[in-house]
């Protein structure tokens, strides 16, 4: 019975021949930290959570045909939302927090015991 050499059929077969079945291994839990990192994203600011896993194979072949593989992992996750205000800019050129387009009103103070009127 003739011997033959096994083939890699999948990735996770691989990436399991890097860092002796270790990358494998960093791979699943990079995959699962940046799952928790988009569930805590999207709880924290209850929006849309996205982030990026990428994995980056490096293969050299040489002059005897052995090939070389450097594996390497990236992720991103979601930045936190930026600080955002309004405010409108004045003809002086300042800045105000009151929209000068808007009616503003005149508040007064009620007293506290106010006169009742009776009609007739």
């Amino acid at each position: 019975m003739p011997v033959t050499d096994p083939k890699l059929s999948s990735l996770d077969q691989l990436l399991s021949l890097m860092n002796n079945g270790d990358f494998l291994g960093e791979v699943l839990a990079t995959q699962k930290e940046l799952i928790a990192d988009l569930q805590d994203h999207r709880n924290a600011y209850m929006k849309k959570a996205k982030g990026s896993l990428t994995l980056k194979i490096d293969m050299t072949l040489d002059e005897q045909g052995t090939l070389e593989l450097v594996g390497e992992i990236k992720t991103k996750t979601p930045d936190a939302p930026k600080a955002k205000g309004v405010a409108w800019t004045t003809q002086e050129g300042g800045i105000t927090p009151t929209n000068p387009r808007q009616m503003r009103m005149e508040l007064r103070t009620v007293s506290e015991d106010p006169e009742i009127r009776t009609t007739s």
